[in-house]
């Protein structure tokens, strides 16, 4: 038995020795088409160590897929439906903070987002805007904030997981759907 696996285990490594770099590459998908689509976090926050598993985890997977011959769509799915109540409360959230940078004593709405990112989004803003928006109607004001916070969040959604090395294709925005 133990001569068996030695012999196996050497089989494997003169067939890697031979094969160099290209060990384990085929052509098994033939070149047909295949979506991977992955980590796809909400837009109303910063990426975490969860996202950052799903991206290596997802990644992994794509380039596996390519060395056996597939030819691969890298997808990440925006889930930014800017009617639906978690993006309203991001941009009011935002909105909030953006008032409150400014001086204004403004409560945080209800299942609003507390978070210290979106307190550094607001200074953003006011630092590139000054108070410009403190005089638009708040309805106004609220869709342009959550528009402004699904930009920013995607930005540096964006930039981490290029940090991290991992690409996508296409970024498909749920909005697109409504």
């Amino acid at each position: 038995m133990e001569q068996e696996i030695r012999d196996r285990f050497g089989s494997v490594v003169c067939a890697i020795r031979r094969q160099g770099a290209d060990y384990g590459r085929s052509d098994q998908g033939g070149g047909r088409s295949i979506q991977v689509e992955f980590v796809s976090a909400n837009p109303n926050g910063p990426l975490h160590v969860g996202h950052g598993r799903a991206a290596a985890l997802g990644d992994a997977i794509a380039r596996l897929l390519e060395w056996t011959g597939w030819r691969v769509s890298r997808e990440y799915y925006i889930n930014d439906t800017t009617n639906g109540t978690q993006m309203v409360n991001f941009g009011r959230s935002l909105l909030v903070r953006y008032q409150q940078a400014l001086g204004g004593d403004v409560p945080m709405p209800e299942d609003g987002y507390e978070g210290e990112y979106v307190a550094e989004l607001a200074a953003g803003i006011v630092a590139r805007e000054g108070d410009r928006y403190l005089a638009y109607p708040e309805h106004e004001a609220a869709h342009l904030f959550t528009e402004m916070a699904l930009a920013e969040m995607l930005a540096q959604q964006r930039a981490d997981l290029a940090r991290f090395g991992v690409r996508f294709d296409t970024w498909f925005s749920e909005e697109s759907l409504h």
